[in-house]
């Protein structure tokens, strides 16, 4: 029986200063049961054994295409990457992680019987130095269609970007933040707006590798400020095209708040900060026609209170300073 050829899928693979989780990571990547594949390796300016790691299995397997650039960070290698793609089908795997074999075959083949944009398939974190600890897609429904049911899954699930294999059309005019830190977070609606069908298979097929590194950036205050920035550009999105999800996207904006000043208050890092939290507090106050998440604890809906109002600035004023 004749059988069409599958699409190429361009799996697009940041690389920066993993050489100890690199091979592995690659070797996943060539081990798929999908074999259609054009892996594109990219060295962001790597400082260890990363770049010759990349080469030596780019000699060993010519559907691996190697670039070699100076540092721009993870957003311009992703920009770099979805240029230089020649599938009509897009992965992204970061260079400290590993899937499964069958990852691949799975994702199109979900593609396919839903005529999808995008599919989706759960997740394996693993704790660096810990048992792994299973985490899947949390959504129920298997097949969103219809803009409003897919903009509800991307603000209630869909934030990482290597679990999804796209149609490249949904890149189109999507360009990711360059010096921003979660970029995925900055993008991901954007992309998924850009679909028509978005199937989810809660079944895990790639293993994420937490490491205390990114674990530290992401807790930095330079990080949250970019995570609040994030937020706020999310409910200017959502209050603009899809109001009903507006109670969904401001939560992100008082739980980095929460966050935000739970930190600058453990390091005595308030004066120079307070410009940062005031500008945070205005943001949130665009949207006080929303209620506080009811969710959040007694405490921390008091101190949201508290910094409202505006008291975090008085010294001393019922206790603020030592909410946390």
């Amino acid at each position: 029986m004749y059988k069409t050829k599958q699409p190429l899928i361009s799996i697009i693979v940041p690389v920066f200063n993993t050489e100890e989780y690199l091979p592995k990571c690659i070797e996943s990547i060539l081990a798929q049961t999908y074999t259609n594949l054009e892996v594109l390796l990219i060295n962001d300016g790597s400082t260890d054994l990363s770049g010759t790691i990349i080469d030596y299995y780019a000699a060993q397997d010519d559907r691996i295409k190697v670039i070699h650039q100076l540092n721009h960070g993870l957003s311009a290698v992703r920009n770099i990457g979805l240029r230089a793609a020649s599938g009509t089908l897009i992965g992204f795997v970061d260079s400290d992680d590993w899937i499964m074999a069958d990852m691949y075959t799975s994702l199109y083949s979900d593609l396919i019987t839903y005529d999808a944009d995008i599919a989706v398939c759960g997740f394996i974190r693993v704790n660096k130095g810990d048992n792994p600890m299973l985490e899947i897609t949390k959504e129920t429904q298997r097949l969103y269609d219809g803009k409003q049911n897919i903009m509800h899954y991307a603000f209630n699930s869909a934030n990482l970007l290597w679990s999804m294999l796209y149609k490249k059309h949904v890149f189109n005019e999507i360009q990711f933040p360059e010096g921003m830190i979660f970029e995925d977070l900055h993008t991901m609606h954007l992309i998924l707006e850009n679909a028509d069908k978005v199937v989810v298979n809660p079944d895990p097929k790639y293993y994420y590798l937490q490491r205390s590194d990114s674990l530290s950036k992401a807790v930095s205050l330079t990080g949250l400020q970019d995570l609040f920035d994030a937020h706020a550009k999310r409910c200017k999105f959502v209050f603009e095209k899809y109001p009903k999800l507006l109670a969904t996207a401001v939560d992100g904006l008082y739980q980095t708040l929460l966050l935000f000043f739970k930190i600058v208050m453990r390091r005595g890092k308030l004066e120079e900060n307070r410009g940062y939290l005031s500008a945070m507090i205005d943001d949130i106050k665009k949207y006080s026609f929303i209620p506080i998440p009811a969710k959040l604890s007694p405490e921390e809906k008091r101190v949201v209170k508290m910094l409202i109002a505006g008291l975090w600035k008085f010294k001393g004023q019922i206790g603020v300073d030592k909410a946390f």
